[in-house]
């Protein structure tokens, strides 16, 4: 039973650890569209050379994001399937 519950609290922490990066990503894009839209379009074109460094770091941190949440992803399926051995093998010594 205390592996089930260590089991549970680590799936716990790292599907916590997920939403706190969508919710990092969200308000990123959020702050990014926000900043987009108070910007004046003649100072776009001005500034237009710290578009592509802007996008490129963009870019790099979307990658960044999408690459953590799919280890998150893999972790958390890893410790589901531990959970049901786990499970499995609590309900056997129940029975036995």
């Amino acid at each position: 039973m205390t592996r089930t519950l260590s089991a549970e609290k680590v799936l716990s922490e790292k599907v916590s650890e997920l939403e706190n990066c969508k919710k990092a990503y969200k308000n990123g894009i959020d702050a990014a569209q926000a900043d987009f839209e108070k910007r004046d379009p003649e100072k776009c074109v001005v500034s237009g050379d710290k578009i592509p460094e802007a996008a490129k770091k963009f870019m790099e941190s979307d990658q960044v994001v999408k690459q953590r949440t799919e280890e998150l992803s893999t972790e958390k399926g890893l410790k589901d399937e531990e959970i049901k051995e786990v499970e499995a093998i609590d309900e056997r010594l129940k029975n036995n």
